[in-house]
């Protein structure tokens, strides 16, 4: 009940629909000749325009707070569409880290890759690299759209530069693992954190 009286368009209509349902029950009840009104020192003409301004007015006010709760309902839904490509970035970090910290599939993984060349030039590194982050370019899109703030963006930005250091590390020093855990608490608690913030 609360929500149907602060409705500016059920509050537009209620008012418009209450002045003119006076107006039709004083001119079929005749009210004015009953109180020996003289209508002819009334401008009629004067009403009138006033009903058409307060129509005109009315379908202004339905348009405009009708355009305006479908753009608020239009952001609702990008803000959760953010969220869910956040966390779904964030959930294939974890996957990633889960399976380099299995022992058996970081061997096969190790074992794919020629330490002869650059990491830039190994489809298994680069797979590991950047495949969490392949929704990057809708994530920046909705970030220059404001509909991801400023705060949550840097964020993003933090835990890629996180995981990113956390992959070449536990590449690099694969047999080692002492160089790379400081690099894979950080992240994994940056993770768990953002996944937890996220309201999908």
């Amino acid at each position: 009940m609360e929500k149907f009286n602060k409705n500016p368009i059920v509050i537009t209509i209620a008012i418009s629909v209450t002045i003119f349902s006076i107006y039709l029950i004083i001119d079929f009840l005749n009210i004015p000749e009953f109180l020996n009104i003289d209508l002819n020192r009334v401008d009629t003409k004067t009403f009138e325009i006033f009903l058409n301004s307060l129509t005109l007015i009315t379908l202004f006010a339905v348009t405009y707070f009708t355009i305006d709760s479908m753009n608020s309902k239009r952001m609702i839904n990008q803000e959760k569409i953010a969220d869910i490509l956040l966390k779904t970035a964030y959930q294939s970090c974890l996957e990633t880290i889960s399976l380099l910290e299995n022992e058996k599939a970081k061997q096969i993984i190790i074992s794919k890759i020629d330490f002869n060349k650059l990491n830039t030039d190994s489809p298994v590194f680069l797979n590991l690299y950047n495949e969490s982050f392949k929704n990057e370019k809708d994530i920046v899109k909705l970030a220059n759209e404001g509909v991801i703030t400023a705060t949550k963006f840097e964020t993003y930005l933090q835990v890629k530069n996180d995981f990113h250091r956390y992959v070449s590390s536990t590449i690099t020093f694969f047999d080692k693992k002492e160089y790379y855990i400081s690099n894979l608490n950080k992240v994994t608690k940056l993770l768990k954190n953002e996944i937890s913030n996220l309201e999908v």
